[in-house]
């Protein structure tokens, strides 16, 4: 019978409170702070580990489970020679874990990744999941090495995708309102009053597969129908509401044309953009491929785009004097509404910024 640490009793007793200290190399640690804060969490990092190991644990398995049906079917089928089922679950492990940047072993782990240490202590929603882990895990590997492993196979996701596992449980929610044809409500982190009956129309990465959003049809104060998109991670709660979905057809229109420019990007009626590059701006543009808006038209240095006002302003902000934004009018007045702003709270510094001869101080 096989002899268990009185950890891993714990732990498949469901016992809350139960301690795990985790070893990584600092870089993984930095990475999984970074997702922590890039995802909106608001919480600390050792709550954002379990989250992502209950949230991650099911798919980590089946991807697990899937590779040693492969290297079963290659050894029986080429090599001619069967194994048991622990051995196959053994070459598993160390054809993963290799596969990743920071080796797991469960004799050398404290040694080779003891620059930061990070202890999660099992919660009353966590403990169930913890003991199931527990018993999945190969039976030689530790529960630390095992869940460490889990992290890093996350880490090796799409960004998009890792905020997909974060958001586990909205974005269920979301798809369940989607393939049922139903409106939800849902709370934006950003903003104090909920959005009350929205129809749900898909979940899609940014054009960059950087971050996800929920695409989806709203009625405005003016009671217009416009497409609108918000970040997963923006979404504080989401519930279903008994109400069929709906969309207009001049909103499906606009869905589409933020599919070119980007989903975070909402789109509303009909925008004509029109910027003005210099030889530089033309080069910048041909370069500067994050959010990029689609060309339309161009004549000579004049390029019209597809886009809402907002993503121009952002794009071609950092361009300076090298796009000059020709229409729409609104982010033609607020453009120089910045510069002329800006020009302002220079004069008033220029005493303090340069002496008499010109000279910076």
């Amino acid at each position: 019978m096989e002899e268990r640490s009185q950890l891993e009793l714990d732990l498949i007793g469901c016992e809350k409170g139960v301690q795990i200290t985790l070893n990584f190399d600092k870089d993984t640690y930095k990475k999984i702070k970074k997702d922590n804060t890039l995802f909106n969490n608001n919480g600390h990092i050792n709550n954002f580990i379990i989250k992502i190991i209950m949230n991650y644990h099911d798919d980590y398995k089946k991807k697990n489970n899937h590779l040693k049906s492969d290297i079963k079917s290659y050894l029986m089928d080429e090599a001619k020679f069967a194994l048991n089922d622990d051995q196959y679950e053994k070459i598993t492990w160390k054809i993963i874990n290799g596969l990743d940047k920071t080796h797991i072993d469960s004799k050398s782990t404290a040694r080779k990744l003891k620059e930061q240490k990070i202890t999660i202590k099992t919660t009353n929603n966590s403990r169930k999941v913890f003991g199931k882990i527990t018993n999945d895990k190969p039976k030689d590997v530790g529960v630390a090495p095992y869940l460490c492993s889990i992290i890093l196979s996350y880490l090796n996701q799409p960004s998009y995708i890792r905020e997909q596992i974060i958001y586990k449980d909205e974005i269920k929610a979301i798809q369940k309102a989607i393939e049922n044809n139903q409106k939800i409500s849902f709370k934006n982190k950003n903003n104090k009053d909920p959005h009350i009956n929205v129809s749900p129309y898909a979940i899609v990465p940014s054009k960059e597969e950087i971050y996800s959003y929920l695409v989806y049809q709203e009625t405005n104060k003016k009671g217009q129908e416009v497409a609108m998109s918000v970040h997963i991670c923006n979404i504080d709660w989401v519930e279903g509401v008994s109400e069929a979905s709906e969309f207009n057809n001049e909103v499906l229109e606009c869905f589409e044309r933020m599919e070119k420019n980007g989903y975070q990007f909402s789109i509303r009626g009909k925008n004509e953009c029109k910027v003005k590059l210099s030889e530089d701006g033309s080069n910048i543009y041909n370069a500067r491929y994050l959010e990029r808006p689609e060309v339309v038209n161009q004549e000579e240095d004049i390029y019209t785009f597809d886009c809402s006002g907002f993503q121009l302003e952002n794009y071609f902000a950092p361009f300076h004097e090298n796009a000059i934004i020709l229409a729409p009018e609104y982010n033609v007045r607020k453009t120089i509404e910045h510069y002329q702003s800006a020009i302002q709270k220079y004069q008033k510094l220029m005493p303090e910024l340069f002496d008499k001869e010109g000279n910076l101080i």
